[in-house]
């Protein structure tokens, strides 16, 4: 923990250190007439844990003083509340066991400049969507069309809105519809935004349910910071519970000054609890082909340590509109692989929520080609919500022949992976934290989304096979193309032998328990039994349909039953979708005009390795073919584990054997008796 304090006076910091107070003491004999009053160690912000807590500090002093609770916060107290000259208090907090609070208390001594410390409670602020990565579409809603428009942006998995409107009448009923459809709002209006009228909104939106943050301002100027802050700490003295919400220019908009320092100036005097910025890398200059902005990485790294050393997290944007920036810039509309070079490089980085700007984008009047993608990309990220929500950055880097300006290239890796490969072109490589488990995430580094290819089912371990070998296994059995095997587990469980699906799909292939059971698959979850049972599947489709892989796959994923009544591919976004996901997995291999099984003889699923040495490893891989998420702790617990159990497995057949042979000696030594 650290505390310090900050004057309302004057907008910068006053630190009392404690090799400091020998000297604010004597100061004191020497003039005791000037007021002052110092505290035991750094007291501005506060930061404690979800347990119960008491501390005390001391107090040096020589006026009087008090602690005003400036948030109303009944679940910390400072006693004594009021006194006079030297002396004791005691900051007491109650256990936590909601999401993240925060209280502010005003220190008054007589004579003495104004401070205030900030109690925080909790991990730093972690958005909440019921357990879904909090993903937010930028402004694009009109008002009167709410209710028609935010189910058509929850399908696209997009949980936030932000959006501002004039007045506070109109605010609340766009709340109201943002209730009904399942959609969380960052929101604001005009009153909002001044100090004498926010009082009154605050009160009016504060209890909505689906009030999720206060918009205050998109990129703010530096001379706006000074005013930003006093606007913050008035809303948090109203509501404590939602967060202000502020965005940030990007390092190549924002002033004169080092961007780094920019930010820091906002931490410091905006007490929001996270930071947001804007930095769209994608982008054609002078109408040539587009190019990713060389500064964009240092962007997040920047960001990225800022809300490290700072123990806040932060949110980061992807650009989903195409528009003209200005006579030289303009970006065009994204496409997937761009899409997730933007979103995978801000989760690699740590990003808690993902922005789009804007939902005008994705939707004019009917989905555009845009919403289509965006929602390919949100089913992604959800899969490993679990892994990413509330990570903790351990490191970034990168590889490849050129590193981004402002990162680090790869050094050595993380114990016990041995080696890691990628194309020339590089990849992100991060190392992050969660529940006691660490993470190797990879994603890709340039705009094709091709840079790294997880493809592969590498040489993952399934008892004393591996999968690689399976696929071969059973592909040369039943004849069904080993590429198109792995593309389908790879699409359906991302090579996870334990997944299960919301529908009861099980196992490495998704198997429903009735097609487990028509293809003799006993244990869903064995993965040769789910491999073999997909592959069964997939080969009596393809006779069924001739060859004919888009038939096949359609059946595969929504039924034969909807391919015979549709007489081709069912027109379900779903299984559409399905087949598109398989197609980007293998290179495109899948032609419009003829998906067969010929064209993906040549198709190359090796462009990617991670070894870590002979014995098994754990993956948890991305379900797009520019991602993977590795978990990389406990590997030597779960080799040992398999270890044990191949001696347990030896030392349970050596005790059949020694009791066979025991029966034996006694069947014959009953035999010469008689």
């Amino acid at each position: 923990m650290y505390i310090s304090m900050k004057t309302y006076s004057k907008k910068f910091l006053v630190t009392f250190f404690f090799s400091m107070l020998p000297m604010l003491l004597m100061s004191c004999s020497m003039d005791p007439e000037k007021a002052s009053f110092s505290i035991s160690g750094n007291l501005e912000k506060l930061q404690i844990g979800n347990d119960g807590f008491t501390e005390v500090y001391s107090i040096k002093s020589n006026t009087e003083w008090k602690f005003v609770n400036e948030t109303d916060q009944s679940w910390v107290t400072i006693s004594p509340a009021k006194g006079s000259g030297n002396g004791t208090v005691t900051i007491t907090a109650n256990a936590n066991t909601g999401t993240g609070r925060t209280a502010v208390f005003r220190v008054v001594p007589n004579g003495v400049k104004t401070q205030e410390i900030e109690i925080i409670q909790g991990n730093s602020y972690i958005p909440t969507t019921d357990g879904e990565f909090p993903i937010i579409a930028w402004t694009g809603v009109e008002a009167d069309k709410s209710l028609e428009k935010f189910p058509v942006m929850k399908a696209s998995g997009i949980n936030i809105y932000l959006g501002w409107y004039d007045d506070l009448e109109t605010t609340l009923k766009v709340l109201d519809a943002a209730q009904k459809t399942g959609v969380k709002m960052i929101t604001s209006c005009k009153d909002l935004l001044s100090v004498g009228t926010a009082e009154e909104v605050v009160k009016a939106m504060m209890n909505h349910p689906a009030l999720y943050a206060y918009h205050l301002k998109d990129e703010p100027e530096v001379n706006d910071l000074p005013g930003l802050g006093e606007l913050v700490k008035k809303i948090k003295t109203i509501d404590s519970h939602h967060p202000c919400y502020i965005n940030l220019y990007p390092n190549w908009a924002w002033g004169k000054e080092l961007y780094s320092e920019n930010v820091k100036s906002f931490i410091e005097q905006v007490p929001v609890p996270f930071i947001s910025f804007d930095n769209y890398p994608i982008v054609s200059i002078n109408g040539a082909p587009s190019i990713i902005r060389p500064d964009w990485y240092r962007n997040l790294e920047e960001i990225s340590a800022a809300a490290k050393e700072n123990n806040k997290p932060f949110w980061a944007f992807a650009l989903a509109l195409s528009h003209k920036l200005d006579e030289t810039h303009f970006y065009k509309i994204p496409t997937l692989p761009e899409l997730r070079l933007q979103v995978f490089s801000d989760l690699a980085y740590g990003a808690q929520a993902i922005q789009y700007f804007t939902y005008r984008g994705l939707q004019h009047d009917e989905p555009t080609e845009v919403y289509d993608l965006v929602k390919t990309v949100n089913q992604e990220v959800q899969q490993l919500a679990g892994i990413f929500l509330g990570a903790q950055v351990i490191s970034v880097s990168h590889t490849g022949s050129e590193i981004p300006e402002g990162t680090k290239a790869l050094g050595s890796l993380p114990t016990p992976i041995k080696s890691l490969t990628t194309s020339d072109t590089g990849a992100v490589v991060s190392v992050l934290e969660k529940d006691g488990n660490q993470y190797l995430v990879q994603g890709p580094a340039d705009k094709t989304g091709q840079a790294t290819s997880f493809d592969n089912v590498y040489n993952r371990s399934c008892g004393d096979e591996t999968l690689d070998e399976i696929f071969e296994d059973v592909s040369q059995e039943y004849g069904v193309n080993v590429n198109l095997l792995k593309a389908v587990a790879q699409a359906e469980s991302g090579f996870d032998v334990n997944a299960t699906s919301s529908c009861g799909a099980m196992g490495i292939m998704q198997l429903m328990p009735s097609t487990a059971e028509s293809y003799g698959v006993e244990d869903p979850y064995d993965a040769r039994q789910s491999i073999t049972g997909g592959a069964k599947l997939l080969s009596w489709l393809l006779d069924d349909y001739n060859g004919n892989v888009s038939l096949a796959l359609a059946g595969y994923n929504a039924g034969c039953g909807a391919v015979q009544k549709y007489g081709g591919v069912p027109p379900y976004d779903e299984t559409v979708n399905y087949i598109n996901k398989i197609n980007d997995i293998l290179d495109g291999a899948l032609s419009n005009d003829s998906w067969t099984t010929d064209s993906m003889q040549a198709t190359d699923l090796s462009h990617a390795y991670v070894s870590t040495g002979n014995a098994g490893n754990t993956y948890y891989p991305g379900l797009s073919v520019t991602f993977l998420v590795m978990k990389i702790m406990n590997i030597f617990r779960i080799q040992l584990q398999n270890f044990l159990k191949r001696l347990t497995d030896r030392e349970t057949a050596l005790i059949q054997k020694s009791s066979q042979l025991t029966a034996a000696i006694q069947f014959h030594q009953h035999q010469f008796l008689i």
